[in-house]
This record gives structure tokens, sequence and C-alpha cells, in this order.
């Protein structure tokens, strides 16, 4: 009964946090970090750069982006294509809801309303979430 028990904790103690599709392995395993882009104000652009070369050298993969329309890259992110989206999103984005939106690389007003540059992720996709909001602090981002 002992060994029983002690070996549903051992098997139980596995790499916390997880990521429930694997993205964090399928990015170790390809050595590419699928990024898709949308429209990105020149100056927050510098930003955005600095945030995808900490991510090439924390992680050791390259980063391939393709660009496109928010609802275009949110709607590749949710099927899988992608592991990662950055663009500009209002703070009451109905995305939300579905997504797992990182801290702001960058901020600005418009009108009465924050729009920031975020990253965004799949939810569930805890160690690799972790891994970009480290980025995202160690990057010295505004919050």
């Amino acid at each position: 009964m002992l060994f029983t028990a002690t070996l549903l904790l051992v098997t139980a103690c596995g790499p916390y946090p997880r990521d429930i599709e694997g993205t964090l392995n399928r990015i170790d395993d390809a050595r590419v970090i699928r990024v898709g882009l949308t429209q990105v104000e020149p100056a927050d652009a510098p930003a955005a750069r600095a945030y995808l070369a900490l991510l090439e050298r924390r992680t050791g993969a390259t980063v391939r982006t393709t660009t496109g329309s928010a609802e275009r890259q949110l709607a590749a992110l949710e099927a899988g294509e992608l592991d990662l989206v950055i663009g500009e999103f209002a703070e009451d984005s109905p995305w939300f809801h579905s997504v797992a939106v990182i801290e702001p690389i960058a901020s600005r007003s418009v009108g009465d309303r924050r729009i920031g540059l975020a990253p965004v992720a799949a939810n569930g996709e805890n160690r690799w979430i972790a891994l970009l909001e480290k980025a995202v602090r160690d990057l010295g981002a505004p919050r």
C-alpha cells in the first residue's frame, strides 16, 4: 500500500506548471516560435523586436512571423497554428476570455482608453505563459 501511494505521488510530481497542448515542448523540439503579428505602431516596433529577441535567447529557438489582422491571428492561435500573437488590444477586448493576455510590452492612450501592445498565448499553456510573463518583466516593459 505504501509503495503504491509513493508511486502515485512520484508520477504526479512532473514539471509544473504544465502546458496542456505542449507548446514549450514543441518549441524546444522544432526550435521555432510561430508568432502572429498584428499591425504594430512604428513607435512600438523596437519594443516588439527586443521582446522577440529575448524570447529567442531564452528558448534557443528562431522566431518566424506572419502578419495579419488581430482576428485572423487570434483564430490561428486558437487553432494551434501559432504559439504567440503580438498586437495592440484594448483592455476590454472580447478575446480576453479565450486567451491568456500577458502584460503589455508597450502601451498608449487612445482617447480615454488604454491600448497595449501585448503578447497573447493560448489558455492552459502555463509553462509557456510563465516564460512570456518573465520576459516582459525582464524587458522592463511599462505596467
